[in-house]
This record gives C-alpha cells, sequence and structure tokens, in this order.
C-alpha cells in the first residue's frame, strides 16, 4: 500500500487504509505522519483531516498541516453556499482564498477551490486559466482534472473534456467518476 500512494498519491482510500493498519497495531505515531502526509496531498479531502483530527488529544498541539487543512475545508464549506452571499461577502471569500493561496503557495487545493468558486460565479475562463495552471505544475492531480472536464462538458466541449477524464484514467485507472463521465 505504501508504494501504491507513491505511484497513486491521490487516492484517498489507499491513504485510509495505511492509517487504518497502522491504528490497528497500535502505531499511532505512524498513523499520525500517514494522515499528515495525505493531507499535504489533499488538503480539501474531509475524512482523511477526521481521522488525523481523532488522533490527537485536547491539549496536544495539532501539526500545521491539520490546521491548513482546516482553513481551506472552511472555505470550501462558504463555496459550497454562495447562494444569497452578498457581493462584500463574495468579494471577502475571494479575499480570503487568495490569501491561503499566497500564504500555501505549494497546495494546488487552494488554486482548485479558488476555480470552483469562479465557476460558480461566472467566470468560467478564470476557473479554466487556475485549473490549467495546476495541470501544468501536476499533471497527475486527480482532482484538477476532473474539475476541468466537469467545467468543459458544462461548456459542451466534450471533445476537450474527454481528454482530461483520459488523462484522469491515465493517472488512476479505474477511477469511477472519470469512466462514468465518458460513458
Amino acid at each position: 500500500l505504501e508504494r501504491g500512494v507513491k505511484l497513486f498519491r491521490y487516492d484517498a482510500g489507499l491513504w485510509h487504509a495505511i492509517g487504518a493498519i497502522y491504528l490497528k497495531r497500535g502505531e499511532t505515531e505512524y498513523a499520525k505522519t500517514v494522515y499528515k502526509d495525505a493531507l499535504t496531498v489533499d488538503t480539501l479531502d474531509k475524512s482523511l483531516r477526521r481521522s488525523l483530527d481523532k488522533l490527537y488529544s485536547d491539549g496536544e498541539d495539532e501539526p500545521e498541516i491539520l490546521s491548513q487543512a482546516k482553513l481551506l475545508q472552511g472555505y470550501y464549506d462558504q463555496v459550497q453556499n454562495l447562494r444569497g452571499t452578498s457581493r462584500s461577502g463574495l468579494r471577502q471569500l475571494r479575499n480570503q482564498l487568495e490569501d491561503y493561496m499566497k500564504q500555501y503557495p505549494d497546495d494546488p487545493n487552494g488554486a482548485i477551490l479558488l476555480a470552483r468558486y469562479f465557476s460558480l460565479t461566472g467566470n468560467d475562463i478564470k476557473s479554466k486559466e487556475l485549473l490549467e495552471g495546476v495541470l501544468a505544475k501536476e499533471p497527475d492531480n486527480l482532482s484538477a482534472n476532473l474539475a476541468l472536464s466537469s467545467l468543459l462538458l458544462q461548456a459542451e466541449d466534450v471533445q476537450a473534456a474527454k481528454k482530461y477524464l483520459q488523462n484522469a484514467l491515465f493517472y488512476y485507472p479505474g477511477n469511477r467518476t472519470a469512466e462514468s463521465r465518458l460513458s
């Protein structure tokens, strides 16, 4: 499994399996390390964050990556609930996401979430630019490939969407989301 996450680093199921094995064996510190590494890859995965959060007792200093994931996931919840948000609220959220990207420039999930924000607020061009920027640096980024394919499908550019779905399947054979969108 540990070799598997080196090949398929965006497969949260593999990370969970490794963490569960260490927990079952009573090796909590190794489990913490696994979940910290997993969150470094995918700060938007709430189940990985919850798994790591459970391993820290009250009063114990939590790692920076856990705080970072909580912050970004809080922004994610706000992006998911944009309806009825005032213009100033939208502007504030955009500024927070841009600040997050400046604070954590190595986390592609900030750009992916900002792309989602732009898509939901009607700026598909900016959304596409951000996702293409992520894929230029990390062509195996599953979330970016799927998000860009979704954006292109909404724009009815089936051929371009197909390219990103095939890219997702190249790096993650058998990915159900990509397979279902291709059929």
